[in-house]
Formats: structure tokens, C-alpha cells, sequence
């Protein structure tokens, strides 16, 4: 049996957080298309301030990239998790109401 990566395990908790907090603040529902590839974030912590998500290919998978000081390190942030829920959103026609817990 392989032991759990805590790495991964990490990342998974920071994306697990950048959503609920995504989803406790509303942001899908200011999430502003910016043409087909790219969305604005407002920031929560700067007012006027918006941050860019842009949607990328990695490993032949989709991914999302941002702007903020979060995003620009690597790091799960709720710009991103507020693009991922506006557009499951979007698809669906349904309305995300809680993030459940990995």
C-alpha cells in the first residue's frame, strides 16, 4: 500500500478551501467573462481591484490560472475556485450550494 502523498493531500485542502470560501462569498456571481478564454475575479480584499482568470491546457487537461498573489504562486485561490463554480453553473443551469469535504 503507498503512503498518502502530503503534497497532494495539502493541495487538495487548499483547493477544498478556496471553494467553500468562493462559495460562502457569492464570487461565482460576480465571475465577468472576458471573451472565451478568460474571466474577472473582483478581489475581496482590494476594492476596484479585479483579478484575471485565464482558462489553459495542461497535460491535455483544462486548468485555470490567475493573476492574484495566490494564483501567481501556485497556489489554489478563490478567483480561480469562483471561475470553476460560475461555470459549472453555467453548464448545468443548476446553482452550486455547498462543497463537499474530500
Amino acid at each position: 500500500m503507498l503512503a498518502p502523498d502530503p503534497l497532494a493531500s495539502a493541495l487538495r485542502a487548499r483547493q477544498q478551501r478556496a471553494l467553500a470560501k468562493a462559495l460562502a462569498w457569492g464570487l461565482q456571481g460576480d465571475v465577468q467573462p472576458l471573451g472565451t478564454m478568460a474571466y474577472a475575479v473582483p478581489s475581496r480584499t482590494e476594492p476596484g481591484r479585479s483579478y484575471r482568470v485565464a482558462r489553459t491546457r495542461r497535460a491535455g487537461a483544462e486548468h485555470l490560472i490567475c493573476d492574484c498573489p495566490a494564483g501567481l504562486a501556485g497556489v489554489p485561490c478563490v478567483h480561480t475556485a469562483a471561475v470553476y463554480i460560475h461555470r459549472l453553473e453555467q453548464r448545468t443551469g443548476g446553482t452550486v450550494t455547498a462543497v463537499r469535504p474530500a
